[in-house]
């Protein structure tokens, strides 16, 4: 199995709002935590950027500070909300020859879900890496996590 982690739309235009869960903190150091040891283990990291709405270049686009993405980490930038409808993501999987998804990101009713069911579309095993998807509405990254596949942090180590 290889597994790739897929970081989606952790952006300051979203994630600078006080309105974002209040386990924004706790989101940002699971993802750091996976992404580093994907890294270590040789397994892709991928950090998807909108671009609808902000560009890049702009305070607004670039990835929240609390995250530490590594400079060899793959970047992909899509203006739809399922990032599996542009070609950068599917390209990007197929470079690095991924099979296995562990998904999370901004906004979990949103973009979120629109990648997870374009994942589920594209015939991708995935899970979404629970506490690492995030929103405004807690109700909301609940009720996406019981539509899908969910993996703890703990368990997404062990695969990386």
């Amino acid at each position: 199995m290889k597994p790739c982690l897929v970081v989606i739309d952790m952006q300051n235009a979203w994630l600078e709002n006080p309105r974002c869960t209040p386990s924004l903190d706790d989101a940002c150091e699971i993802v750091d935590h996976v992404a580093a040891t994907f890294r270590e283990a040789g397994h892709p990291v991928i950090w998807v950027q909108d671009k609808e709405s902000v560009q890049p270049g702009e305070h607004a686009f670039d990835l929240f500070g609390a995250l530490h993405p590594d400079p060899d980490d793959v970047r992909v930038h899509k203006v739809a909300g399922n990032a599996f409808a542009e070609a950068g993501l599917p390209a990007a999987l197929a470079a690095c020859e991924a099979d296995f998804l562990v998904l999370c990101g901004f906004r979990a009713e949103g973009c979120v879900l629109a990648t997870a069911q374009g994942a589920a579309t594209a015939g991708h095993r995935f899970a979404l890496l629970r506490d690492a998807v995030v929103s405004y509405d807690l109700a909301m990254v609940r009720a996406v996590e019981a539509m899908h596949p969910v993996l703890s942090w703990e368990v997404a180590c062990v695969l990386g």
